[in-house]
């Protein structure tokens, strides 16, 4: 089972985009999708995810974005998943390939509503 989200993401030169996609409560189980609501900060504006766990309980992971091809993996949403349930904000990674307006590397998200 998994849930739809709405997620910000903002670069560390304040720049800032909104995503809506889907959770996936345990690795692959999907098909999980992502599309973005904001368009011209990331070269793809949509694709799939994939949730890769941190540990072998699977009680914590990231989550991992691509475009329609898989792998490679775009930007990552670390720590979605921990061991009290999906967290409502961290970091994540955003490589150069992917860019477009917004900086690449590390970003901040946080969950604006589940939907």
């Amino acid at each position: 089972m998994a849930t739809n989200y709405i997620i910000e993401i903002e670069d560390y030169d304040g720049k800032k985009f909104k995503i809506i996609t889907t959770i996936p409560k345990m690795p692959k189980v999907g098909p999980h999708r992502w599309r973005a609501f904001d368009k011209g900060f990331v070269v793809y504006d949509r694709g799939g995810n994939h949730f890769v766990p941190n540990n072998i309980r699977y009680d914590e992971g990231d989550l991992l974005f691509f475009d329609k091809d898989y792998p490679p993996f775009g930007f990552s949403l670390k720590k979605i998943h921990n061991f009290w349930g999906e967290g409502d904000m961290g970091i994540g990674e955003m490589p150069q390939d992917w860019v477009i307006n917004c900086t690449p590397g590390q970003f901040k998200w946080k969950v604006i509503k589940m939907v």
